[in-house]
């Protein structure tokens, strides 16, 4: 049910995302939900639906956009890794602490396309390419927080609503289907 919700939050915030550009010059700014949203199932999810739902945002974001195929699949893949294998060291509960992880995060991210995936295109060289890269992520460190407070809660409703109900049973009822169990055995 985990994986259904990414793909239902990636279709509503996916448009979002494209819609809100800016351009400042050389430097060009977005509203990056992607990332927070990997940041965000490194934190809830498990290994194995936290992969599945990172592989399926990647290739949503590949499929909507001209990014080179598999690079934000290995990029998001690695970033929850990291985020998985790491959790002891900085999980937290409170949301400015994950803003800040999202800052960070995005720094490294920003990084590790411009130094690995795009070495030839990055401008590394250039000034405006370092400010482009922590600006981007003071304003995704920002929009982290209400970001983060929406994903959870709609998160536990969603899990609320659409998960199996557990049958509470008394200890009387537990005899009693157990008396039954034994007559006709």
């Amino acid at each position: 049910m985990k994986i259904i919700f990414v793909i239902l939050v990636v279709l509503f915030l996916l448009p979002l995302q494209m819609l809100f550009r800016f351009s400042l010059g050389n430097i060009s700014l977005n509203l990056e939900f992607s990332i927070i949203l990997i940041i965000f199932i490194g934190f809830e999810f498990g290994l194995f639906e936290g992969l599945v739902s990172v592989a399926v945002l990647s290739l949503m974001l590949e499929a909507s956009s001209a990014i080179t195929p598999f690079s934000t699949l290995f990029v998001g893949c690695f970033v929850f890794v990291t985020i998985y294998l790491l959790m002891d060291q900085f999980y937290t509960e409170a949301y400015v602490t994950k803003a800040l992880w999202v800052g960070f995060l995005t720094l490294f991210i920003k990084f590790l396309y411009g130094f690995v995936l795009y070495r030839e295109v990055a401008h590394l060289d250039k000034v405006w390419f370092w400010e482009q890269l922590f600006v981007q992520s003071v304003i995704n460190a920002l929009i982290a927080i209400p970001s983060l407070l929406f994903l959870d809660r709609s998160l536990s409703f969603w899990l609320t609503k659409t998960s199996r109900k557990k049958a509470q049973i008394t200890g009387a009822d537990y005899f009693v289907s157990k008396s039954k169990q034994r007559r006709y055995l």
